[in-house]
């Protein structure tokens, strides 16, 4: 695991000193279902702390994690006032876990138009949704309430039809690009069990706990890694 690249990534950033690990990390958790799921935090303009649960539908140039949310979405008015965000991605097969801080850059129309690999990673995303999934994005807004009233016309919070190849305006390809980590892993299953038999395989050792921080140095452009206390 190298701490220096001297490649830049597509939004001018060198790519991450623990890609390596990160991919392998995928790779490994790929048959779960739940491990491209990880949760974000932000701030409200309130002050208060909010995290909600993400899709990770992709890395780009292994340093851009890629998720979507809807432009009229409270994250979004987070974002706007302070991009910086930290993403917690846990991968239960491996018991490893990446606390992923950094920058959120925001992909809508405008953004797409300047911009080609956005543009393509956008409409990609776009047309790999599941077609209620585009819906939503045409329908009423995130957290807009329901009229209680039943002679309401509620047409337009039922899901409605989008057009696969044109991304509606309200759909944002969320870019995190990260200037540090901290990555742990954790103690398998052998280490907790409380058995006195068989606390390690000749085949497949039992591993302590571990912690390393990576953090990105803008002034000399380099990542920097220490290992840690756990």
């Amino acid at each position: 695991m190298s701490a220096e690249n001297k490649s830049v990534g597509l939004l001018g950033v060198k790519p991450l000193s623990f890609g390596d690990a990160l991919s392998s990390s995928r790779r490994k958790n790929q048959m779960i279902e739940m491990a491209s799921y990880a949760q974000l935090g932000t701030v409200t303009a309130e002050g208060f702390p909010a995290v909600r649960t993400v899709v990770i539908r992709g890395v780009l140039d292994d340093q851009h994690l890629l998720f979507s949310t809807d432009a009229r979405s409270a994250k979004v008015q987070d974002l706007e006032a302070q991009p910086t965000a930290e993403l917690c991605w846990y991968f239960a097969l491996t018991k490893e876990q990446y606390r992923l801080r950094g920058v959120v850059t925001m992909v809508g129309d405008e953004e797409a138009a300047q911009n080609a690999t956005l543009k393509h990673e956008r409409l990609q995303m776009w047309q790999k949704m599941l077609p209620s999934m585009r819906a939503s994005f045409v329908s009423a807004a995130p957290g807009q309430a329901k009229p209680v009233d039943s002679h309401a016309d509620l047409d337009k919070y039922e899901p409605q039809a989008a057009d696969i190849n044109t991304p509606s305006p309200n759909f944002l390809l969320m870019v995190l690009t990260p200037t540090r980590c901290d990555y742990a892993e954790f103690p398998t299953v052998q280490e907790d069990s409380s058995k006195p038999i068989h606390r390690e395989s000749i085949l497949k050792p039992a591993r302590q706990a571990n912690r390393w921080i990576h953090t990105f140095d803008s002034q000399t452009k380099k990542w920097v890694v220490r290992q840690v206390n756990p």
